[in-house]
């Protein structure tokens, strides 16, 4: 079944499909990266991968909101960081408790991100 309009959002100004757009996610399988399994982030509909380069390095992560909406944000490795300042992650404090509650919803995620101006790009199904 066809989805209806597919919209991006590279930080905050959406663009509608049709206009030659890629995510981050192409651009790494198009240099034969791959993404970790997905991970649980919250309640069986919210999850994140993280992605690697040949050499296993983390890249970026992509954090899927499975509802209705199929939403998709992925940040690179360095915005990532940015996040996690933001929050006041602990280094060694797990990536899953350091995201579980800012990733509760899409527009929450977003809304942190645009605060302090962190980089993203955001893809929805709808």
């Amino acid at each position: 079944m066809p989805f209806g309009q597919i919209m991006y959002q590279y930080r905050s100004s959406p663009v509608a499909h049709g206009e030659d757009r890629t995510v981050h996610s192409d651009a790494w399988l198009a240099k034969g990266w791959a993404s970790d399994p997905k991970k649980p982030l919250h309640d069986g509909t919210v999850y994140y991968r993280l992605w690697r380069d040949d050499q296993g390095d983390v890249v970026g992560i992509g954090i899927d909101f499975e509802w209705a909406s199929d939403v998709h944000i992925e940040l690179t490795a360095a915005a990532l960081g940015e996040l996690l300042t933001v929050l006041g992650s602990d280094p060694g404090q797990a990536l899953e408790d350091s995201l579980r509650d800012v990733a509760r919803d899409d527009h929450r995620l977003v809304k942190v991100l645009d605060e302090h101006d962190i980089t993203f790009e955001r893809i929805s199904f709808s």
